[in-house]
């Protein structure tokens, strides 16, 4: 028996120890996110090297496998749920990123901004718990960005894939970019990116769908940057 809480554990992947950017992103989620005391962000306990291989980890309070992008599937998937039913569960997606909204507005008061929420960022614990997760797109406002390695991919980065942020690269997950991370424009990142991006969390809480889609990561991006957003209603008429 363990008074310990159950922990899950974030380990940087061997083929990305020569790599400087990755080993840097990796040990600044986990400094940032110990940093950030609060019910709605995923706790880091300790930051250290594995005794065998050397290789960088962080262990964290291990919430669960259920995402809020799997509430929301399940919710406006289970067509036979009885309207009261449904007015509950739809209530308790409004609840989950209520408690998401709190989450982030913690973390501008301490000057960090996430970049990139999104539902499968956000866990729902087995007791109703809700959990802001995956800080590897984070940074401090009062800090200039990281700079890149001269040779750095002109790439899409998200916090699934270690790459560092540098003039030029996209940085976010594409549906859920707002237009500055859509173009690129790394040094207009601020709290209003998370608001963004809380915003198209909404949208699909409220629709199931997100804003905008494209047959290419191109075109997705450039819709975000050029359209009006569609009205939501457009897509759910029965949004309150």
């Amino acid at each position: 028996h363990s008074e310990c809480p159950r922990q899950s554990f974030g380990l940087l992947k061997p083929e990305r120890l020569l790599d400087p950017m990755a080993v840097e992103r990796f040990i600044r989620e986990a400094r940032i996110t110990g940093r950030l005391q609060h019910p709605n962000i995923v706790p880091v306990y300790e930051l250290g090297l594995t005794p065998d291989d050397q290789i960088p980890f962080y262990a964290m309070r291990f919430v669960g496998h259920r995402t809020l992008h799997d509430a929301i599937t399940e919710h406006y998937s289970d067509k036979a749920a009885s309207a009261s039913d449904r007015n509950l569960r739809f209530r308790d997606l409004i609840q989950s990123f209520l408690a998401v909204c709190n989450a982030v507005a913690f973390a501008h008061e301490q000057r960090v901004i996430h970049r990139d929420i999104k539902p499968a960022n956000i866990m729902i614990g087995e007791f109703g718990e809700v959990i802001l997760l995956d800080w590897g797109l984070a940074k401090r406002t009062d800090e200039a960005e990281p700079a890149p390695l001269a040779d750095a991919p002109d790439e899409v980065a998200s916090s699934n894939d270690a790459a560092k942020t540098k003039a030029g690269v996209k940085l976010g997950s594409p549906a859920y970019m707002a237009p500055e991370q859509a173009a690129a424009q790394n040094d207009q990142h601020g709290p209003h990116t998370d608001i963004y991006g809380l915003g198209v969390t909404l949208y699909e809480v409220l629709t199931g769908d997100v804003p905008f889609t494209g047959t290419s990561t191109e075109e997705l991006l450039d819709a975000i940057r050029f359209r009006a957003l569609p009205d939501p209603r457009d897509r759910n008429p029965s949004v309150p």
